[in-house]
């Protein structure tokens, strides 16, 4: 009857927890909703302001001359190369001269006269280059039809330099309208590495708990990967640090990084990551990766001129990524759901990779190289990060409800206090070693079997659960408290200054029988016999401490009820 008295408050506090829960969340997530949507309000440009900035951007483009007097546009830039037009001092209306420089030094003149000079000291470390980077230079105020000249020098050759989006533009509205079209890529990118970390500390807390672990831990890593490369694609880490050489520099090292980590989950997802060819690329990825920073620090090669290393290493992933997933869709070693996601998300990145590779090398695309693969890399790390997490939380719920049912199997169902599994889980512990002192005391209540065969099993319970309640409120502060039998019970005091605890306990127990008895009037008092024995693992095992400790409470029982 207590028991089942118990079960039905446990079961009505789980239904108000529940539906209290569920109030919670509706909360957060309107709260969550409300701040997106203000985010967005944020960044979304009203029809006002791109008026206002077509009204005041020219642009300059497609105006220019070379040395011959031909017209040309200052784009897929090799070597020195000198570039001209003429420009009214009445049509500047004090704008600045705006583009956006990449792999290229330049200098700007207005009729010979040096106006404006960028060519970066750049550290061993980072390369020959800057990458890209965006200007926004003052023009002075002059009459009549100047002469705008830029020489530039181009760092690569392959046509890998260009000064683009050339345009009058006041500078302030010029740098607000790159952050803002910048921004929805650039939150993307955060998101996805936020999504990252909790991926990679997830995985971590049920790696040792699951195989998943090392599934979910590699996907998080690939993840942070990818995001981190995605993201100096924006003008945010360029224009906020003011260093593009390192932004450049972290661009290629992600790069090379890639392929190692996308091997490494996809070897777990296709459950090969025992396969030597695996073990092979990421210590590859680690190899040119070294190599690279140690041949520009050195100047043998900059990381533009090993980047066909870097290609092939994508090249050679795809390919032997393809052929695990297609032996693990063969073999069925992969749930078909998971087998669907995964093709799906690889294709995308790997369409987006073999394109950009095929623009690269043998269309020569002056335009952004990486596109492709880059949409493609980003589709693939949103889809496998959305399964991956919802994996998580399917394995972290496992986990809990695994740790519920591990806490059930250790309690005491009436009494609510550790059972004998939990205790020999715990002398297990302390046989293994321990670092503090530890007393062991043996319990046992008294005529419990007459009070069952006299008063029933339910005045049975209730003598035990009294019993229980005493022991715990005494022995609890300074160690544990076990039932390990219908009317047995074993109490630990641990630490140092044991003896004394222990007569504390014992002192604050037999009032507190004493109290129970005088306000609840058993049918028969409650009686509780006792024996302490010290353990000490150099003298012996906890299964003689204890033997030791219910002798002396077998003669104290004696005692009690001799004075019966």
């Amino acid at each position: 009857m207590v028991e089942l008295i118990r079960i039905r408050k446990e079961f009505m506090d789980t239904r108000r927890f529940r539906k209290a829960n569920r109030a919670f969340n509706v909360v957060v997530t309107s709260f969550v909703v409300i701040l997106c949507v203000s985010f967005c309000l944020i960044w979304i440009r009203s029809e006002s302001y791109k008026e206002s900035y077509e009204k005041s951007y020219t642009d300059l483009q497609y105006r220019w001359m070379n040395s011959e007097g031909y017209p040309c546009v200052p784009d897929a830039l090799e070597g020195d190369q000198t570039f001209y037009m003429s420009l009214d001092g009445d049509s500047i209306q004090s704008r600045d001269l705006c583009f956006r420089s990449k792999n290229t030094n330049f200098k700007v003149y207005l009729d010979d006269a040096l106006i404006y000079s960028y060519e970066p000291m750049i550290p061993s470390l980072f390369g020959r280059s800057y990458g890209v980077f965006f200007h926004a230079i003052p023009l002075p105020e002059y009459e009549g039809v100047k002469t705008l000249r830029i020489d530039t020098e181009a760092e690569y050759s392959g046509g890998n330099g260009f000064l683009r989006e050339i345009q009058l533009q006041y500078g302030n509205a010029y740098f607000v309208e790159l952050y803002a079209s910048n921004t929805l890529n650039f939150l993307v990118a955060v998101f996805m590495f936020a999504i990252g970390v909790i991926l990679l500390f997830g995985g971590a807390a049920v790696a040792g708990s699951s195989g998943k672990g090392r599934e979910i831990i590699s996907m998080g890593l690939f993840t942070m990967l990818a995001s981190t490369w995605v993201s100096t694609e924006t003008v945010f880490f360029q224009l906020s640090s003011n260093n593009p050489a390192a932004v450049h520099f972290m661009s290629y090292i992600m790069l090379i990084l890639l392929p190692g980590s996308a091997m490494l989950f996809i070897s777990a997802f296709t459950k090969r990551h025992r396969n030597p060819v695996t073990r092979i690329m990421v210590w590859i990825s680690v190899f040119l990766c070294l190599t690279d920073v140690a041949f520009s620090l050195l100047g043998i090669a900059d990381y533009h001129d090993m980047l066909i290393f870097t290609h092939i290493q994508i090249g050679v992933a795809l390919f032997i990524s393809t052929y695990f997933i297609v032996a693990s869709v063969r073999r069925r070693e992969i749930r078909r759901r998971a087998t669907r996601i995964l093709i799906i998300a690889f294709f995308i990145a790997m369409i987006g990779a073999t394109s950009d590779l095929i623009r690269y090398y043998v269309m020569e695309s002056s335009t952004d190289s990486a596109f492709f693969f880059r949409m493609g890399l980003l589709a693939y790390v949103v889809v496998m990060s959305i399964y991956e997490a919802r994996e998580l939380y399917k394995y972290r719920k496992y986990a809990m409800e695994a740790d519920t049912m591990r806490k059930l199997a250790h309690t005491d169902a009436l009494t609510g206090i550790a059972n004998r599994m939990a205790f020999t889980e715990f002398e297990n512990n302390i046989r293994d070693g321990i670092s503090e002192d530890i007393l062991l005391i043996q319990l046992d209540i008294n005529f419990l079997k007459k009070v069952n065969d006299e008063y029933g099993h339910v005045e049975g319970d209730k003598h035990i659960a009294a019993a229980a309640s005493i022991i715990n409120d005494c022995f609890a502060e300074y160690g544990r408290v076990f039932r390990t039998g219908g009317d047995e019970f074993i109490a630990t005091v641990e630490g140092v200054a044991g003896k004394a605890r222990y007569n504390d306990a014992i002192n604050k127990m037999e009032k507190e029988i004493s109290r129970y008895n005088k306000i609840n009037k058993p049918p028969f008092p409650l009686q509780i016999a006792y024996g302490m024995a010290e353990y000490d693992p150099d003298k012996g095992s906890p299964e003689e401490t204890l033997k030791k400790a219910d002798s002396l409470m077998y003669d104290m029982k004696i005692r009690m009820k001799e004075e019966m």
